[in-house]
């Protein structure tokens, strides 16, 4: 059954005149009646009874009248949402992010949805490593990942640096460099350091040995965990220094103290990445509301 046909039917139904409905429809009423006709050999049924100036509806007829005009609302639902899926309107965006302490994730996110109500976003915390594979196999269409210093280049994906932060250590709230604004890192030299493992931030560890080794030294590397707020109890017992990003909204107990790092590469990054072949058109879309509230150039 061509939808045409269903189209002409309802559109004759509801006025019962041909007369009428081929003036809706813009042909004439010699087109619409052999749709009509067409359409009534199809399915093999009558569906209106002709008088001389109007028409009446048999019981097929009024079946099919309720149930065609809800089809057509349908269909015409579903190639509205088509288009509006090949534009990046309509459809689902997966976002992987490495941490939940994402300053700006909130004025994008609704800034995004107020946009585009119809994009559903899928956002989960995964590990760096997971989201590197989760990209490549098309299962996540943006990451939110960490790197420490200068040095931003990522070969594997197009990205855009979203956010950055001073990087600062972490002291017990007892050492007797506690109370200073800021440190060169050469003063810690003889201290235990606790960071987390090195697949977690990218390059963290290493980041902190070649910061180290510039000031003179190479770090003692006490403890390794997953989990930053396991490093912080350690630290705050007196057992090592750490090194964090410094942020109001970064949760730090009182038993340690934060003092910034005398070095211009103490910077944690935030990027977003993304695959280049990825097709999924609401992509471009995400970027600029991106771009527009948090993005560095």
């Amino acid at each position: 059954m061509d939808i045409r046909h269903l189209t002409a039917f309802v559109t004759a139904a509801k006025s019962l005149s041909i007369t009428e409905a081929a003036k809706r429809l813009y042909i004439s009423q010699s087109s619409l009646s052999k749709q009509i006709s067409e359409l009534e050999q199809t399915i093999g049924v009558k569906l209106f009874i002709r008088h001389y100036r109007s028409l009446e509806l048999t019981a097929a007829g009024k079946y099919l009248l309720k149930e065609g005009d809800s089809l057509i609302q349908k269909a015409n639902e579903i190639l509205n949402n088509t288009r509006q899926v090949q534009l990046g309107m309509r459809g689902i965006l997966k976002i992987g992010c490495f941490t939940s302490q994402l300053p700006f994730m909130p004025d994008v996110l609704k800034k995004f949805y107020t946009l585009y109500p119809q994009i559903k976003l899928d956002i989960q915390i995964y590990p760096l490593k997971t989201i590197e594979e989760l990209l490549m196999r098309n299962e996540l269409d943006f990451g939110f990942i960490t790197k420490l210093g200068q040095q931003l280049e990522y070969r594997q994906f197009c990205s855009q640096l979203v956010y950055r932060l001073p990087l600062a250590f972490v002291l017990p709230v007892n050492h007797p460099l506690a109370g200073e604004s800021a440190i060169t890192p050469s003063v810690l030299a003889k201290e235990s350091f606790m960071v987390l493992s090195q697949e977690e931030p990218q390059d963290g560890v290493n980041w902190l040995i070649q910061l180290c080794q510039r000031h003179g030294f190479t770090p003692q590397i006490a403890f390794k965990s997953n989990h930053f707020e396991s490093i912080l109890w350690q630290v705050g017992a007196g057992m090592g220094v750490s090194f964090t990003a410094r942020h109001p909204k970064i949760s730090i107990p009182e038993t340690v103290s934060v003092v910034d790092i005398l070095d211009e590469d103490a910077l944690r990054n935030t990027l977003v990445i993304w695959k280049n072949t990825n097709s999924n058109p609401a992509i471009p879309l995400f970027l600029k509301v991106l771009t527009s509230i948090a993005c560095i150039s």
